[in-house]
């Protein structure tokens, strides 16, 4: 599927959405080398866009050198020399199921833009066939951007490599052989439990997730914080740990589940849970169930997402952005396909621990240094 306008009207100006549009049409041949291009009044009443727009788009792809204007004839493809370059995305369900996934394929996106590559996303079953579309056109150099994928098979990244394209996965499964960018969830759950070992607490709930797929960040970070727990000589008796069943709803069960960690009577000082969403919701029942947060018991989570700042309190996390994330990945494959000769990339990326209320007593210690933690009321 060719990425047109409408996906990305949010995140660029109109003028650049339609270059982009267009800029897949030569690719993929719609509009051949050497053919003209629709009249400007057609391409306006074509995107729904202002004449003055649509030259601001001819203009950028002029500059581009992908086409030409020829007086009293009009605007004409360029004969393609060289390579064209593209990228192509590939993902195993919708952005819109999730907003993180949403954010890193927009940051991927804006970024390929920038860089005059036309974008494809694919499904993990497309893939192959993209592929070999890709290897037989002489006129694309192409490489392969893999966003959270479970579901990819290693023939399909070997038979892209073989082909001279560059594959990148992104937090996905650490394999020795692939290219990967990937969270250094071990050194973010390091801060989490330093953080909160050194507020003084001693007894550790952690309020996990189990996920069905063989790998996943929610285990990355779960024997994390176990490690370094232990690390610290914490005994195994003043470790809790709840576990949200796998394929469950996140949105509702966590808070039932809370009370779990109050049963023996050993309660926990604090609550790691392993995202946000988590999070927010072991805050309500601590505070539908009358504890006071932080002063009897403290809350962190992870990923930082909108709603962590707008909780009661505001809730002590780990950020990651994923727009962000996105466009180091796309510049990260450019790179790649700028000098592509099978070294193997394999980059951690850290993350950075954000204070708020929930963990608040550390409001009263001096503040960290320039690269320590942010201090956010």
């Amino acid at each position: 599927m060719l990425i047109g306008v409408k996906e990305r009207k949010d995140h660029s100006p109109i003028y650049c959405q339609i270059a982009e549009s267009l800029r897949n049409k030569i690719f993929c041949g719609e509009y051949a080398p050497l053919s003209r291009l629709p009249a400007e009044n057609v391409l306006c009443e074509l995107y729904k866009a202002s004449r003055v727009t649509i030259r601001s788009s001819l203009k950028k792809l002029e500059t581009e050198g992908l086409i030409h204007r020829v007086n009293g004839k009009g605007t004409f493809v360029s004969e393609l020399k060289g390579k064209q370059r593209q990228i192509i995305l590939v993902l195993d369900r919708a952005p819109n199921e999730l907003r993180h996934l949403h954010e890193l394929v927009m940051g991927a996106l804006v970024k390929a833009q920038e860089d005059g590559f036309s974008v494809l996303v694919s499904t993990c079953a497309q893939f192959r066939g993209f592929l070999e579309e890709a290897i037989h056109s002489p006129v694309r150099q192409t490489g392969a951007l893999l966003l959270r994928c479970r579901e990819f098979h290693l023939e399909d990244i070997a038979f892209a490599e073989k082909h001279g394209i560059p594959c990148l996965l992104e937090g996905c499964e650490r394999l020795k052989g692939l290219n990967w960018l990937a969270v250094d969830n071990e050194d973010a759950m390091r801060q989490i439990v330093d953080h909160l070992y050194g507020l003084g607490i001693r007894r550790f709930g952690i309020f996990n997730a189990k996920v069905t797929a063989s790998w996943s960040s929610f285990a990355e970070r779960y024997d994390a914080t176990i490690r370094r727990i232990a690390e610290l000589g914490v005994p195994k008796e003043d470790i809790v740990t709840v576990t949200l069943p796998a394929n469950s709803d996140v949105g509702s069960l966590p808070y039932c589940l809370t009370s779990e960690f109050f049963k023996n009577g050993n309660s926990p000082d604090a609550i790691i849970a392993m995202n946000d969403i988590i999070a927010v919701q072991v805050l309500r029942w601590l505070g539908d169930n009358g504890y006071k947060i932080p002063h009897e018991i403290a809350v962190t989570g992870f990923d930082d997402v909108d709603i962590a700042k707008y909780a009661n309190p505001p809730l002590s996390t780990v950020r990651q952005n994923y727009y962000e994330v996105g466009g180091e990945a796309a510049s990260l494959l450019r790179s790649m396909m700028d000098d592509f000769d099978n070294k193997r990339v394999h980059i951690s990326r850290k993350l950075q621990l954000v204070i708020r209320e929930s963990t608040a007593e550390s409001c009263l210690r001096p503040a960290p240094a320039k690269d320590g933690p942010l201090l956010i009321p």
